[in-house]
């Protein structure tokens, strides 16, 4: 099957974008579907070849999927147009939503609404950390340090990107994972990818100026300017996939900038379960929130925009360095390792954000415990909140049973409307 004229890519990715609910899993799903099931342009083994690569990749891997998918079938052009359109619509929709919650989140059925979807999301992370964690569980060093990253952020004494060096390190030096399978045929149909310094050098460009500009004309301090460097640390060590990404953010938003509530972050991770696109699209809507907090609408909409730039366009960048040297990267024992350690550094950093997250959701009252440089937040026992309890319950019984993430999402969002009233 030769490859698609750009009109035809354009459709394909704006349909991945219109269609791609069900977090990364269900989006990678659907890009297999159209990309090599229905049209034929990939071949099953590049595209097996493709989500192996993006697995090395810091950021989003769905996006980095479709960034591959397009670069791989027509060039950069492909690489543009199926990059943006797989995040475009999502966060038209996110946008929206960011100020439904930002003007009337606190308040009447919106606000109940909010706090029921939020019940929904613990469950599901649940299952995410199940996902991620089921190649840690078997070994007794991975599982160590996954403890230790959930000690670490749960205590506040490590921070995340430490976390991932150390995960990253540790597995380089202690793990030795069996060699993978040597690089596959190429596919039919597409082109080589080749390294160019040149396209390397222009996207980190492109990324840096907005970022650059808001520090220099408006100080390293101002809220745009701290979204800005907070989004791109967040992608250059947030390996591990868009979970790995939402744990430190979350901790960063919430503990360390105080952009917004736990309860707020809890109520932007349901909603990104409900909207097209990457879950992280909930970057753009905390992005929105601190942005409105610091100066109204107008300063919230340039903080979403500069969150979304500051992570869609590094993963773009990631793609274009490194996939054409993925195959001496993914057989390198030194290398595999380390993606194993920063694996079970992300699943502890997940555990850590669940329970966090299930302490401030689930009960009512809570108290610190300091001790030397770190603290613990500990609840009180007898605040458990029977409302939440009862919708977390009743989202885990529908997960457990299959039901779709948007749906109950939206059902426990019904509930917490009732409950409300």
């Amino acid at each position: 099957m030769p490859p698609p004229v750009l009109s035809q890519l354009a459709a394909t990715a704006a349909q991945v974008g219109i269609l791609g609910f069900g977090g990364p899993a269900g989006q990678i799903a659907l890009m297999r579907a159209l990309y090599v099931e229905r049209h034929g342009w990939l071949e099953p083994e590049g595209f097996d070849r493709g989500l192996g690569v993006v697995t090395l990749l810091p950021g989003p891997e769905a996006h980095q999927l479709a960034t591959w998918i397009g670069w791989r079938l027509l060039g950069v052009p492909g690489a543009l147009v199926s990059g943006v359109l797989f995040v475009l619509p999502g966060a038209v929709v996110m946008l929206g939503l960011s100020w439904l919650v930002a003007a009337f989140g606190g308040v009447g059925a919106v606000g109940g609404a909010l706090a029921g979807a939020a019940c929904a999301v613990l469950p599901l992370m649940v299952q995410g950390l199940m996902r991620i964690g089921s190649s840690v569980a078997g070994g007794g060093m991975t599982l160590a340090l996954a403890v230790t990253a959930c000690a670490g952020l749960l205590t506040g004494l490590v921070l995340f990107p430490v976390l991932i060096a150390l995960g990253a390190l540790a597995g380089s030096l202690l793990l030795k994972p069996s060699a993978g399978p040597g690089p596959p045929a190429r596919d039919p149909g597409s082109r080589r990818l080749v390294l160019s310094p040149r396209l390397i050098g222009v996207t980190a460009a492109v990324w840096l100026v907005p970022l650059g500009l808001a520090s220099l004309l408006l100080g390293p301090d101002h809220v745009l300017a701290r979204i800005g460097q907070t989004m791109s640390t967040l992608a250059m060590v947030s390996f591990g996939g868009a979970y790995a990404l939402l744990g430190w953010l979350a901790h960063v938003a919430v503990e360390t900038e105080g952009w917004l509530r736990a309860d707020q972050m809890l109520a932007g991770l349901a909603l990104a379960e409900t909207t097209p696109g990457p879950a992280v699209l909930v970057t753009q809507y905390v992005g929105f929130l601190a942005g409105w907090g610091a100066g109204g609408a107008g300063l919230a909409v340039a903080g979403a925009l500069m969150a979304s730039w500051c992570i869609f366009v590094p993963s773009m960048l990631w793609v274009f360095a490194c996939a054409p040297l993925a195959a001496r990267l993914q057989a390198m024992p030194g290398v595999a390792g380390a993606l194993q350690g920063i694996q079970a550094a992300v699943t502890g950093i997940l555990a850590a954000l669940v329970i966090s997250f299930a302490v401030v959701l689930l009960f009512e009252q809570r108290h610190v415990v300091p001790f030397g440089p770190g603290r613990l937040v500990l609840p009180e026992l007898a605040s458990l909140a029977p409302g939440p309890v009862a919708i977390t319950v009743a989202a885990s019984l529908a997960a457990w049973r299959g039901v779709h993430h948007a749906w109950i999402v939206v059902l426990a969002a019904a509930a917490g409307v009732i409950l409300a009233g």
